[in-house]
This record gives structure tokens, sequence and C-alpha cells, in this order.
């Protein structure tokens, strides 16, 4: 390392300092300053050590924010933790802890009512298969969503029949 750069422990406290990394990424980061690898696991070490580092924390953390700002199921939330570099353990832990907190049928229902409040529909078979693709994309069991959809279109059937004209029904 030259003598008049920063060093690549206190770079990763200023990376750490703005938002939780994992380790993969902090790595990465640390890299494309152009630290040695040496430099690079020494500050790793040293970060974690000191518990500026932590991946579970980290796995925690995101997950609460998938959670809460995005409405993010826990397929998606596992499969994400995994791009950023968090063990399949640690993730599974973290997901685990998070949604213990959390009634996953509500958030699911949230998110129904909040696509159906921006213009989607359940009338026809197109609108149910968007809807059904779009909340598995966002990282829900297919069971549980096609349990809520269906249950939500019966209802709405259902609300259509009690609220409309019966005699038109009896034809």
């Amino acid at each position: 390392m030259c003598p008049d750069r920063t060093s690549p422990y206190i770079v990763g406290l200023r990376l750490l300092g703005r938002r939780e990394l994992s380790e993969t990424q902090l790595r990465t980061k640390l890299a494309r300053r152009k630290f040695t690898s040496k430099e690079v696991e020494d500050a790793i070490c040293q970060l974690r050590n000191d518990g500026s580092l932590d991946d579970r924390r980290t796995a925690r953390a995101f997950a609460r924010s998938e959670i809460s700002l995005r409405q993010r199921g826990r397929i998606r939330i596992l499969s994400q933790l995994k791009n950023i570099g968090i063990s399949k353990e640690i993730a599974l832990d973290a997901v685990t802890e998070v949604f213990s907190n959390i009634n996953e049928g509500e958030l699911l229902s949230n998110l129904l009512e909040k696509r159906l409040e921006q213009g989607a529909s359940l009338t026809d078979q197109a609108s149910l298969r968007r809807i059904y693709r779009y909340l598995i994309a966002q990282g829900f069991e297919p069971s549980k969503v096609a349990e809520l959809v269906f249950r939500r279109r019966n209802n709405h059937d259902a609300s259509i029949i009690k609220d409309g004209d019966h005699d038109s029904l009896a034809d």
C-alpha cells in the first residue's frame, strides 16, 4: 500500500458506515479500489473481528427492509441474499427470524390489495395470470398466491351477485 493512500480498513469502515454490506460485497468494493488481495483480506478480518462487518446482521437488516419497504416474500429475499453473497445457512436463519414477527398472509393480501388499487383486475383469466405471476415474482409461495387470488376473485364475484340484479341471473 502507498503511504499516501487510505487504508482498506478505513475505506471499509466508510463503506459500512453508509449501509450494511455483506463480506462478499465489501471484498468486491475494496478490490475495485485496487487494494491487493492481502490488504483486502487483512481489512476484512479486522472489520469482522471488531464487529463492523457481520453477515448475520446484514442479512437481517436486508430482510427487514425488503419486507417493510418492498413487501417481498421469503423466496425472493432468500434469492437476493444469495446474490449479495450471504451463505444459505445465514440467509435461512435471518429470514426465519425476521418472518417470525410477520404475518405473511397479511403481507401477501396487502400486496394484492395495493396492486388492485393501482388498476389491476381479477375479472378475466389474463388479469388473474398477471397478478399470479407478479405475486410469485415478489417471493410468495405459489400455492398461497393461488389460494388468495381465487378466494379474492370469488368474493368479488359474490359481491357482484349480491349487489346486482338478481332477476337477470335467473334467466
